[in-house]
């Protein structure tokens, strides 16, 4: 059974709810809605207070092994992860198009990020589908909402997961470390973190070529001491964003091509 978090206002602990009906008809509950690629990462996060063991059953006889090397963020908050058509529903609400029950969510979700009861997390399924919009108004709204309810924070990429989900397994087959492969966080920060790689931006010394970033951040510009965690804001938005119709000619001079990786998987899976 699926953890459910509270995040109604009227209940701001986050804590876990057993109430035996489901998101939709009950009004204190909000679950993450997701796709199953992107649940398995979300699920051992809300399975509840033994989830602290590797070990958890799923029924019918069967034993799960959670991988005790995928690091877990601290909660409170829950983390919640919302699948593309409801980004879209609710940037609609957002907008004053929406219908009644995504305006309601879209309240719910303000609040509970108002009082830092959730963490709405991204993933790199969700990037593949949102990079599919063409239309780069319908992205930039989107992202605008992404912007207010999220930090652009993002799930460890599958590849990642699925390499220590089979270390934990052959370790605790054979009983030792024979991969070792080393822990990740389940949640990290910039879009590169599902790729696998360390995202933000980094400041060098144009004359000496010397990494300067810890020196940049602690120095204010303009009396501001945040510049650097603007800019790295704004790059990520700007990436999940994707170019504009009138750049698309002059990155294809230089070798874009977005369409190919997608191409590369379609050839791979027949």
């Amino acid at each position: 059974m699926w953890g459910l978090t509270c995040i109604s206002s009227e209940c701001r602990s986050g804590s876990s709810c057993d109430c035996p009906r489901f998101a939709h008809t009950c009004p204190h509950i909000l679950w993450p809605i997701g796709s199953e690629s992107v649940r398995s990462q979300v699920g051992r996060v809300r399975y509840g207070p033994h989830m602290v063991d590797h070990r958890t059953s799923v029924g019918r006889g069967i034993e799960r092994i959670w991988s005790p090397d995928i690091v877990l963020p601290l909660r409170p908050p829950a983390l919640l992860y919302l699948d593309l058509n409801h980004w879209i529903n609710l940037t609609k609400a957002s907008l004053g198009r929406g219908t009644a029950p995504y305006l309601e969510l879209l309240r719910a979700l303000r609040s509970a990020r108002g009082h830092r009861a959730i963490r709405i997390v991204l993933s790199v399924s969700f990037v593949e589908e949102f990079s599919a919009i063409k239309n780069p108004r319908q992205r930039d709204e989107v992202v605008e909402l992404i912007d207010e309810l999220t930090d652009f924070e993002y799930l460890a990429g599958l590849p990642d997961v699925f390499r220590l989900e089979l270390q934990a397994f052959l370790d605790e087959k054979v009983g030792g470390r024979g991969l070792g492969w080393g822990a990740i966080n389940l949640v990290g920060k910039s879009m590169l973190h599902g790729f696998g790689k360390k995202g933000g931006l980094r400041v060098y010394d144009e004359t000496t070529g010397d990494d300067i970033t810890d020196r940049a951040r602690a120095e204010p510009r303009r009396g501001d001491p945040d510049w650097l965690a603007r800019l790295e804001r704004r790059a990520e938005k700007e990436l999940l964003a994707g170019p504009r119709d009138s750049e698309i000619q002059h990155l294809r001079d230089n070798g874009y091509e977005p369409e190919r990786p997608r191409e590369s998987h379609r050839q791979r899976a027949h």
